[in-house]
């Protein structure tokens, strides 16, 4: 099919910077391959496939007669009531993907009844050196939206990592109704004008316990409840006990106290986090505090956001008070020094704070004060008064 041909069928038009995906639904034609995925194509090209993780997705009629991509769900959830069914549109052109940066995806679509559930999400993959920790798959927390039987745009924006090197729109047809595709935009819209966070302010509250333990969370066994046996059980084990967080007088670097840490096993309870700290994916953020122990121990910094989702650091602390931090220069994207686990840029914007987390893997005394966390690439060393 020659390049004029195919772009007749498969409308790529730039309005205003953005990339507006129309194909010629007249034109189209469906088909069903090996694994029983429906394919719709316009001439050659795919622009999307239609799968089910349950159930016959032989029970799913698409029709693009009208003009419109139709998906009637109806006979497919009669029948699995608890399937899913996911729709692939076509990738956004390679040379269209812009990475470091948010993008924002706008669909045009309806449903009969009105009320039908349409999930979707920006989805793709890294180049195999820029994947995180292996894992080359690209995704994004998928959005729901309730439908109506007119038409409307409906859009989400997400912020694309460097590394990623393709991207589609995936769907999730989650009710049965009769679903309506017009067409798609892909669009890079402008940083949003909002109020600015010094870099040089200190996020956390209370991070040298001057105030106590006002602002912090610790893992211990008056707080995580004792069972019949007076020890704790759940998901991490049985736990006789837990770490111990105190302000101490004795030992601050500087104003008047410090976090005494009294720590008796290596588990994820013995742990001191401070008051959550706003982040902006694509902007740095650091967290240090200063640690001295009574002997020398292992230990992690942490900025969590949940669900396993975290920027951690191995420390090993001293016997005299020094500083650690832990650096990420873009956040949502890998640190240079530490690890990072699960996905953070898909957490933005449905939620925008992390966790700053000190934990204490072993048996032994550390005390921390001055906590810190910036917008930045490095911390000041003011100390609290």
């Amino acid at each position: 099919m020659n390049r004029l041909l195919f772009c007749c069928l498969v409308l790529f038009c730039f309005t205003a910077g953005a990339l507006e995906i129309a194909p010629d639904w007249k034109n189209a034609k469906t088909s069903v391959d090996a694994k029983g995925t429906i394919i719709v194509s316009v001439g050659k090209a795919q622009f999307c496939r239609v799968s089910a993780k349950s159930g016959n997705v032989s029970d799913v009629t698409v029709n693009t007669s009208g003009g419109v991509l139709e998906v009637d769900t109806r006979e497919y959830y009669r029948n699995f009531p608890d399937g899913k069914l996911i729709m692939h549109l076509s990738g956004i052109p390679t040379r269209e993907i812009k990475t470091g940066q948010e993008a924002a995806a706008a669909v045009s679509m309806s449903s009969t009844p009105s009320g039908g559930i349409a999930a979707f999400e920006l989805a793709g993959s890294y180049s195999v050196m820029a994947a995180p920790n292996g894992k080359r798959h690209f995704w994004n927390k998928p959005v729901d939206f309730i439908l109506g039987e007119e038409s409307k745009s409906y859009s989400i924006t997400k912020y694309i990592p460097d590394g990623v090197e393709s991207l589609y729109v995936l769907f999730y047809l989650n009710t049965p109704s009769v679903y309506k595709f017009e067409k798609y935009t892909f669009s890079y819209p402008p940083p949003q004008a909002g109020k600015e966070i010094d870099p040089a302010q200190n996020l956390i509250i209370n991070g040298g316990a001057e105030r106590g333990l006002y602002q912090t969370i610790r893992s211990e066994m008056e707080i995580l409840g004792n069972s019949f046996d007076g020890k704790y059980h759940g998901k991490f084990g049985v736990l006789s006990r837990t770490s111990k967080v105190t302000p101490d007088r004795s030992q601050a670097r500087s104003g008047h106290y410090s976090f005494r840490i009294d720590s008796f096993e290596a588990s994820l309870f013995d742990r001191l986090t401070f008051s959550p700290v706003p982040f902006i994916v694509g902007k740095p953020l650091s967290f240090s505090l200063w640690l001295k122990g009574e002997k020398p121990l292992k230990a992690e910094l942490w900025l969590t956001i949940g669900s396993g989702t975290r920027y951690g650091k191995l420390i090993k602390i001293d016997t005299e008070w020094r500083k650690y931090t832990l650096t990420i220069p873009r956040f949502g994207e890998k640190p240079k020094e530490g690890y990072m686990t699960g996905s953070p840029a898909i957490y933005s914007p449905d939620f925008n704070t992390a966790y700053p987390v000190l934990l204490v893997m072993g048996e032994g005394t550390v005390w921390a004060d001055d906590a810190r966390c910036q917008m930045a690439i490095e911390t000041s060393d003011d100390g609290e008064a």
